[in-house]
């Protein structure tokens, strides 16, 4: 089963209603498709805005899976960052987590930073506004 993993680029830029962002993303929710977050991207994301801030994006995220981060996902993800590492490339703790997670939910990563993710073992795909590119003021 596949799904898509909703980056945290990805939610700050629903969260300031970017239209291609927000389009994509009910898109892929109305056809059925299965949509998620990771915890370390609820972390990051709570981390820029708390709590009840915004009701509305606290109601989305509340509705979303929100994909854990197992013994097994952990593992996977610090095999990436050392893999990576003897081949002179640094991922960050979070982003190998978000792709250890898409991983192991056979997800697509959707965010604005494909660079992040520099790994053949998941999908990515860009997904980020245009300029002047809001639903809301």
């Amino acid at each position: 089963m596949s799904g898509y993993l909703l980056d945290t680029t990805v939610l700050i830029d629903f969260s300031k209603g970017h239209r291609a962002v927000v389009q994509r993303v009910l898109t892929l929710i109305v056809e059925g498709e299965r949509v998620g977050i990771a915890s370390v991207n609820l972390t990051e994301f709570y981390t820029g805005i708390n709590v009840g801030t915004d009701p509305r994006m606290d109601t989305f995220l509340d509705q979303l899976p929100c994909w854990p981060i197992t013994k097994a996902v952990a593992m996977t993800a610090a095999r990436h960052r050392r893999l990576h590492r003897r081949k002179g490339r640094k991922i960050g703790a979070p982003d190998a987590m978000v792709a250890a997670v898409a991983m192991h939910q056979a997800a697509t990563v959707l965010t604005a930073n494909v660079k992040d993710f520099p790994t053949d073992d998941i999908r990515v795909e860009r997904l980020g506004p245009a300029t002047g590119d809001r639903l809301t003021g």
